[in-house]
């Protein structure tokens, strides 16, 4: 039986033997002291304008609509969700409110990185090597800033790639988990990083349609796409590959081929490989 192998989007990381600083957003500490340690900044916080809804993650349209939570402005894409905000219970306020406005200030993360919880409105901040990461609470931020600092640098390490524009955190080909100053491959679209420089000169080595194959392994994930192996030719699916919308989610079909065979399926069928979770 074909198995699909469903992606799920990494969670959160970063920090690590730095300045801490945790800030409401109104009002922050004083730093402890000033250093020559470029890692230990204080926060700057630049508020973009917000430009996706804070309940749904759609991009705004022309029918803004606009809350006032804990003495900021959140951004609705229609009065529906705007309501549906307005009927939640505290807790989840706050976490919805915080989610738009530490993107819009710049923080990467959106789930601590010690406990993988969605991180709220007054998040702790801290910055390392200019990018801003976020915790759940002074807790966790006393937690991580006790930690040995390869073992942080490891944990912020997917957050320093995601930063420089690096589509993976883990080597295409060991599988290995990258650190920051990990070799790069890049094209005019995608930078792809490697565990070492023979990792790098084997993923060059291979054929165009083999490095295809493994580009779309780490770049369709984060495009939403469900699968990276096609359930009609049970191959891995490529960067051109046709996508299909099966109740909600994004499904890739190796070829035109495998798309109209797919689209012959009938829809239980369709659903059953879009959702073989739910087999079990």
């Amino acid at each position: 039986m074909w198995n699909m192998i469903l992606m799920r989007n990494p969670l959160s990381t970063l920090g690590a033997g730095l300045f801490l600083f945790v800030t409401t957003f109104h009002a922050g500490c004083a730093p402890k002291g000033e250093s020559d340690d470029p890692r230990m900044q204080r926060p700057g916080f630049v508020m973009e304008p917000a430009n996706t809804c804070a309940l749904s993650g759609e991009p705004l349209s022309g029918q803004t609509s606009i809350r006032t939570f804990a003495g900021e402005d959140i951004f609705f894409r229609s009065e529906a969700q705007a309501a549906a905000f307005d009927e939640m219970p505290g807790g989840a306020k706050r976490v919805i409110a915080g989610r738009q406005l530490l993107d819009r200030r710049g923080v990467i993360n959106e789930y601590c990185p010690l406990s993988q919880e969605p991180l709220p409105l007054d998040a702790g901040v801290l910055e390392y090597r200019s990018v801003l990461i976020g915790f759940i609470d002074q807790k966790h931020l006393d937690q991580f800033n006790a930690l040995p600092e390869d073992v942080t640098l490891r944990i912020c390490a997917r957050y320093l790639l995601e930063a420089d524009g690096i589509a993976n955190n883990r080597c295409p080909i060991t599988d290995e988990l990258l650190l920051p100053d990990a070799p790069v491959w890049e094209d005019e679209r995608y930078k792809i990083a490697f565990s070492d420089t023979a990792a790098l000169a084997t993923f060059n080595a291979l054929a165009r349609p083999r490095r295809n194959e493994l580009t779309a392994r780490i770049i369709l994930p984060d495009q939403g796409v469900a699968n990276v192996i096609c359930p009609i030719t049970e191959r891995p699916v490529r960067l051109d590959s046709p996508i299909i919308n099966i109740e909600g989610r994004d499904i890739a079909l190796r070829n035109v081929d495998a798309a109209r065979a797919f689209n012959k399926l009938t829809r239980a069928e369709q659903v059953r490989y879009a959702y073989p979770e739910d087999e079990h």
